[in-house]
């Protein structure tokens, strides 16, 4: 099975990192294919609510913005399931996957569906020195 681990965290080193190393080790040891995406190191802006608020997501399922999305929306429409892993900062997600999902969820929602189905899993992580979080 081919797992893409997508995870968003600005400290290599931290607890969302190494959720991320124990959940490949685990899922390699399992017998299973899995590659990390890390979201730090791409180029995804944030969506723009083209036109009246949809532009080409809405009626071709496709994002105008010319970065890294369509590409890594490509990897997770490959993808047999996807791990989702993120810091958790102020009880909420990490900017850059908010910003990756809100492209998805406009590209996803009105028009392809390719991720209908598709098994996820999404680990949070408490963000900084997890205390209070």
């Amino acid at each position: 099975m081919s797992i893409l681990v997508v995870w968003a965290s600005p400290n290599q080193d931290g607890l969302t990192s190494a959720a991320k190393d124990n959940i490949l080790k685990g899922l390699s040891e399992a017998g299973g294919e899995a590659e990390a995406l890390h979201l730090n190191k791409r180029d995804i802006r944030c969506c723009r609510a083209c036109g009246n608020g949809w532009g080409l997501c809405r009626s071709e399922g496709r994002c105008v913005i010319n970065d890294d999305f369509s590409e890594d929306y490509q990897r997770l429409v490959s993808a047999e399931a996807i791990v989702w892993i993120t810091p958790v900062y102020w009880h909420d997600l990490a900017e850059n996957l908010k910003a990756f999902l809100d492209r998805l969820r406009r590209c996803e929602t009105r028009r392809n569906h390719f991720l209908k189905g598709k098994k996820s899993l999404l680990v949070a992580c408490a963000g900084g020195t997890g205390r209070e979080a």
